[in-house]
């Protein structure tokens, strides 16, 4: 009997709306799982339902096609979606027998569906459980067959390519199948990392610290979701990924400066740089949305960022607000490349013709941060991108239109094992290589 408390139907429902209604996955499942009375074990099946198949979708699909007439893609959505959860537990879950996968799925497409689909969904799913998928593409086509064996689609497959040799384009698209860690900052305005780990145990987490970051820690994702802790309702922490915790020792910011935070949403950063400051001094966050304003005001009022002026605005435009700063952070608004891991939805959603457009955008926004930073001021920009048209093709557009700026060293603000891949005042973090989210972190200086 298909029920409302089946993890198997929660994750039907949210990855239908992905797929078919462009909801973004950690949006829609995160509200799925707060309307739903789900015990953690049922929750973190839903989650790794929806994620696992948004991740692995087109190799999911390679697999169908090769059992159906038309392309998966082109049946009832229901049918559509129940065949791809259930070709998701078949294929990479070891722990659901795949006749336990085949029963919940004809189950949900009879209820959604009708006996007739209910019936290709059997036929289907058990031919798959017993034969196991196609052969993958020959080597004749690299870019397809390392698009189909890793799930990603052929644009950004050809696109690594044209940069990077099979072997490494291989690991790196592997690398984005892996889920990643949940990784917390710990808030030095409060705490420090080894008093937030003590009271995590004690609530029954685990934790080590992280491998780069000095303020970081590592948290099992076992048991209820580490929100629910009271070391987050006392903003003990923030939850953020190892490479984005660099950039604020990377701007270091002095305590009692100025500071302008261009692209402030949700606030995380914008926390870290506070708390290099002691607290003291005057940061200026700005979003262009309102609703995401408030976000900022929330973080910072749980995490103890007093120092914090949160305004909604336009960060190409900032000349507006008649200020000069000391020291400007432009977390640009970008592709999302580095957090594919992370982000599983976000590979179906970009092309190369987005990326230009997001370009034109970043360097807009470096040049209004530019505008009004103080002589001897520092500039940093970074995004979750690693596409160099994001990072270092606007930097080097940025410096040749700047005169005044030149590249600031890196070396003594990132962890030591990072400076040999420093070049020029950046740093490209890979998932492969440094097991960050894929990262990109500049600094510059503008002359006296």
């Amino acid at each position: 009997m298909v029920t409302r408390s089946d993890p198997r139907v929660l994750a039907h429902d949210v990855l239908k709306r992905v797929l078919y209604h462009h909801a973004f996955a950690d949006i829609a499942l995160g509200s799925a799982l707060t309307r739903s009375a789900l015990p953690s074990p049922d929750r973190r099946l839903a989650t790794e339902l929806v994620y696992g198949t948004t991740r692995r979708l087109l190799s999911i699909d390679w697999a169908l096609d090769g059992l159906l007439k038309k392309p998966v893609s082109s049946a009832h959505p229901d049918l559509a979606t129940s065949l791809r959860l259930g070709a998701y537990q078949i294929l990479y879950l070891d722990r659901v027998p795949g006749y336990a996968a085949v029963d919940r799925a004809v189950g949900i497409t009879r209820a959604k569906a009708g006996e007739r689909e209910a019936g290709v969904a059997n036929a289907v799913l058990r031919k798959l459980a017993r034969d196991g998928p196609r052969p993958l593409p020959g080597w004749d086509e690299p870019v397809v067959r390392l698009s189909v064996e890793h799930s990603h689609p052929g644009w950004l497959v050809k696109d690594l390519l044209s940069r990077s040799s099979v072997e490494e384009v291989s690991r790196m698209l592997a690398a984005n199948n892996v889920p990643p860690p949940l990784e917390v900052w710990v808030n030095t305005l409060r705490s420090d990392r080894d008093t937030v780990a003590e009271s995590l145990a004690r609530e029954g987490y685990t934790t080590r610290p992280t491998r780069l970051a000095k303020h970081g820690l590592v948290v099992e994702m076992e048991g209820r979701p580490v929100e629910e802790s009271r070391a987050f309702r006392d903003g003990l922490f923030y939850v953020m990924d190892e490479a984005a915790m660099l950039v604020a020792p990377a701007l270091g910011p002095a305590a009692g400066s100025t500071v302008l935070d261009a692209c402030a949403a949700p606030g995380g950063k914008t926390v870290c740089l506070a708390a290099v400051m002691e607290n003291r001094g005057r940061i200026v966050a700005l979003d262009i949305s309102d609703a995401r304003v408030a976000l900022i005001r929330q973080n910072c009022e749980r995490l103890g960022a007093t120092i914090v002026e949160a305004r909604p605005g336009d960060a190409r435009d900032v000349g507006r607000l008649g200020m000069q700063f000391d020291y400007a952070l432009v977390d640009a608004p970008c592709s999302g490349l580095g957090v594919l891991r992370r982000r599983p939805d976000l590979r179906w959603r970009k092309d190369l013709d987005q990326i230009e457009g997001l370009r034109r955008l970043q360097r807009a926004i470096l040049q209004g941060a530019a505008d009004v930073l103080k002589p001897g001021g520092i500039l940093v920009y970074c995004t979750c991108s690693i596409h160099p048209d994001e990072n270092n093709g606007v930097i080097e557009s940025f410096l040749r239109d700047n005169p005044r700026f030149h590249t600031s060293s890196l070396r003594g603000r990132i962890p030591p094992e990072l400076e040999p891949d420093e070049r020029d005042g950046a740093l490209q973090l890979y998932t492969h290589i440094h097991g960050t989210d894929g990262f990109f972190i500049a600094r510059m200086a503008k002359e006296i």
